[in-house]
């Protein structure tokens, strides 16, 4: 049984905002994801179900540091992605 890598996975949460932001949801896949990270796809199941349960975490993550930055600054934050205006906003 394999094991979790903290650092393998901080690097492909890197790489899958990466890859989403450049190639939206449908252009998007674990294949791509692996090759990008240098890991078998079936490494990323170690870590995520599909690819749904992928953007499912990530979304969930930004929404919470998203959260404790409103928190710190006391105003609401947006968070936007997208090539459209030259990649992320938080």
């Amino acid at each position: 049984m394999r094991i979790r890598d903290e650092q393998k996975e901080a690097l492909v949460k890197e790489k899958a905002i990466e890859l989403l932001v450049e190639y939206g949801f449908e252009g998007f896949s674990m294949q791509k994801l692996a090759r990008e990270v240098g890991i078998s796809p079936a490494t990323l199941y170690i870590y995520y179900s599909d690819k749904e349960d992928l953007i499912k975490k990530l979304g969930l993550e930004l929404d919470v540091v998203a959260r404790g930055f409103e928190k710190a600054v006391g105003e609401p934050v947006e968070v936007h992605a997208g090539k459209s205006d030259g990649g992320q906003r938080i």
